[in-house]
């Protein structure tokens, strides 16, 4: 890992601390990583083969999570919440993937 992305996910871990364990969950990396595209309801989150083994509540509990993390946001539209990307998630996945690259690590 090269000095300043070190230093970029020091200072990123340092300001979010809570956010470390998101950074080593798998669910939580693909949630995020698909919601980055478009913006979804539980109900439609469930319907994707990779959370399609999780209950909507599971889902909803994870997901509300992240939006108190401030790593996804939310919005009701037409009767349902809306979970979608804001610039913490954008931060998130750019200093995450750059350390994943760093480190050679992942599929």
């Amino acid at each position: 890992m090269d000095n300043e992305t070190k230093k970029n996910f020091t200072i990123f871990l340092e300001s979010n601390p809570k956010i470390y364990a998101i950074a080593k969950s798998e669910v939580c990396i693909q949630l995020l990583t698909h919601l980055s595209t478009q913006g979804l309801s539980v109900e439609d989150i469930k319907q994707i083969s990779k959370f399609s083994y999780m209950s909507e509540k599971d889902i909803e509990t994870l997901l509300e999570l992240l939006v108190t993390l401030k790593v996804l946001a939310k919005q009701q539209i037409v009767g349902k919440i809306i979970y979608y990307a804001n610039e913490g998630t954008k931060m998130f996945l750019e200093i995450y993937n750059e350390t994943k690259k760093q480190y050679s690590v992942g599929k």
